[in-house]
């Protein structure tokens, strides 16, 4: 009996679920769990004073348009998000509550500036967030038993080994084509995680493989960047996508 799309997302969630249970008692994904609730914490934080009319983050990328559509050579760019969409609210989060452009002010820096946590935790969160890298990032091996993922970012060569207790359950090698994924890196007490961004491809992608041989990194903002990438990625035909938001 073949199993249809739903069943597979089933197992697979089930399969994640018994992984966790072993995994959790393990002392750096005890700490992974921990970092990543003070994480979703801080957003929190920051979204709630986006929702009480302290940021509007549509004046902030109005007053970068001009920019973006330079950069990227596009005089029809725009971003074209819906708040109300999940996928479209990781970008969102994504693109205001962190550096992506010179020229806006992002949430965790007026977070710090401001004072707005007493928490030392939290706080060391915040410099987390501040000195976190973003990418398109290659999926070289997974490490099912530690709950590892390990990763290169596509443009800059640069390296990391990331805590993905779902990502890390899969044996990328069999399904005879390559994984990548736009997301941002955060690192704290030794803890390297990824913040969730969803946008996702595989190899099989002629859209990301063209985008990759042509794109201009240095002259292209993390902001335009990210918001390519995702919209590449919502048009990814070769891979059933199921986030897990538990990590």
């Amino acid at each position: 009996m073949e199993l249809n799309d739903r069943d597979k997302i089933d197992m697979y969630n089930m399969m994640v679920g018994i992984r966790k249970m072993i995994l959790k008692r393990k002392k750096h994904i005890k700490k992974y769990y921990k970092y990543r609730k003070i994480h979703g914490e801080v957003l929190d934080s920051m979204l709630n004073y986006i929702y009480k009319g302290k940021y509007n983050y549509m004046d902030k990328y109005e007053s970068i348009l001009d920019d973006l559509r330079s950069e990227t050579r596009n005089p029809n760019f725009e971003m074209s998000l819906n708040p109300n969409n999940a996928d479209d609210a990781t970008v969102i989060t994504e693109l205001f509550c962190y550096d992506n452009h010179p020229n806006i002010d992002n949430l965790t820096d007026i977070f710090i500036k401001n004072n707005k946590f007493k928490n030392i935790d939290k706080l060391k969160m915040l410099e987390a967030m501040k000195d976190s890298y973003v990418g398109l990032f290659k999926i070289i091996k997974s490490d099912d038993i530690d709950g590892h993922l390990y990763i290169e970012d596509v443009f800059t060569k640069k390296k990391f080994k990331i805590i993905d207790v779902s990502l890390s359950h899969n044996d990328f090698r069999k399904l005879g084509k390559d994984l990548y994924y736009y997301n941002r890196i955060i690192t704290i007490d030794d803890i390297s995680f990824s913040s969730g961004i969803h946008s996702i491809f595989t190899s099989k992608n002629t859209k990301l493989m063209e985008y990759i041989k042509k794109h201009r990194y240095k002259k292209v903002s993390n902001f335009a960047r990210c918001i390519q990438l995702y919209k590449i990625s919502k048009k990814e035909t070769n891979l059933v996508i199921n986030y897990n938001n538990q990590y």
